[in-house]
């Protein structure tokens, strides 16, 4: 089996940067070493172009950069491929757009131990045998036979296979394997932050806007003026087409010359090299009914807990443990920072997931032991909202 890597040049952005690494290394272990070879997706478009790349029976043709493969994909689908008569098949995905692709998981995932884990499960829990793909689909990665190619012509469009295989009955999906996908982290709106801004905000700024879909989403929902900062300048020029203003820099530095109704920090303070001087100067750029609105993952959860008992501290494209956190926080540390930095926490959430049953017997047994505390141990998310205190003064501006 030949892995073909069939992706052009990362996006200039520190996580994605990573995540191409990351995802590579673990492709490497997970393979067990297979022939893997990089094209751009200019230069292998066509199945003339893919002939005169490999000779392998079997080829693992990936076309997103930020995929993050499971060891089982690699025993399940080619030992598919050779017994039954299917010409490709895909494993399920995480996550994904058409629900008949999305991987029925147990459990949610923050590491690459509890990936492994909710894997193994999974590939328990269901039927290795493929099933029929119907309706529109998505192909970030895709195992084909080349003998399947042999009648068609070398100009023949690799992208037109896999939807034509897919209504023959010729391609299918593996439901007990899945691929995780990195780069789905900034294509949500953030509802569960839009839930908390006032129904009274007209202007909002967005601290960390990534490509601008929590404001573009906001603006759909509502008339109102949204601000983004963004360090990243090409996340920023995609953000300012739906923002009424973006800022490229970081929130440290950039000058804030006018007020706000709401200000959200979206899984921004961990990131910061001085959130206490930052939280101070977002402070004075309120209006003074105006409120803050943050989400800050929680570094006491179980899977990190565990992972440092057992002398790992891995980090990853994105998540609890993202490689580009400055700071980590668990809830008596944030909430002392906010009260530090004269802000009133007026609500406060704690996301919570059923933890996997190693994580469970995990929670039990420091719980047992009088060693953590459960709460903490269960919550992955901190999403709060908080006002400035009265006595706020011009300080750190």
């Amino acid at each position: 089996m030949d892995i073909i890597l069939r992706v052009g040049e990362p996006d200039p952005i520190e996580e994605v940067l990573f995540s191409r690494s990351f995802c590579r290394r673990y492709l490497d272990v997970f393979s067990d070493g297979a022939n893997v070879v990089q094209r751009p997706p200019e230069a292998l478009g066509t199945v003339g172009e893919l002939r005169a790349l490999t000779q392998a029976q079997i080829v693992f043709l990936i076309n997103e950069d930020e995929l993050l493969v499971t060891p089982h994909i690699f025993r399940m689908i080619p030992e598919r491929l050779d017994q039954d008569s299917w010409w490709a098949l895909v494993p399920g995905l995480s996550p994904a757009r058409s629900p008949a692709q999305q991987a029925p998981l147990l459990y949610p995932y923050h590491t690459v131990r509890t990936l492994l884990e909710t894997a193994d499960m999974l590939a328990a829990s269901r039927s290795a045998t493929p099933r029929t793909i119907k309706g529109a689909a998505e192909w970030p990665c895709v195992f084909f036979l080349t003998s399947a190619l042999n009648s068609l012509s070398a100009d023949t469009p690799l992208d037109t296979l896999w939807p034509r295989w897919a209504a023959q009955g010729r391609l299918g999906i593996v439901d007990a394997c899945f691929v995780h996908r990195f780069g789905f982290v900034h294509q949500f709106p953030r509802e569960d932050l839009l839930g908390l801004i006032p129904d009274h905000a007209a202007s909002v700024l967005d601290v960390g806007c990534a490509y601008g879909v929590l404001g573009r989403h906001l603006k759909n929902l509502r008339p109102c003026h949204v601000t983004g900062i963004e360090r990243n300048a090409h996340m920023a020029r995609a953000a300012a087409v739906h923002y009424d203003a973006v800022f490229v820099g970081s929130v440290e530095d950039v000058p804030l010359n006018r007020r706000f109704d709401a200000i959200i920090c979206g899984d921004v303070l961990e990131h910061l090299v001085r959130p206490s001087a930052v939280l101070r100067r977002l402070a004075n750029a309120l209006t003074d009914d105006g409120v803050l609105i943050a989400s800050v993952p929680n570094t006491g959860h179980w899977s990190v807990v565990m992972d440092l008992a057992l002398g790992r501290f891995e980090t990853v494209p994105a998540g609890l443990l993202c490689s580009s956190h400055l700071r980590f926080f668990t809830e008596k540390e944030l909430l002392l920072l906010l009260e530090e930095s004269s802000w009133a926490v007026e609500h406060l959430e704690r996301d919570q997931s059923p933890p996997t049953p190693a994580g469970a017997r995990f929670i039990e047994a420091l719980v047992s032991a009088g060693l953590g505390n459960e709460v903490s141990l269960r919550t992955e998310r901190f999403r709060l909202r908080a006002r400035k205190k009265k006595n706020t003064t011009g300080a750190g501006s």
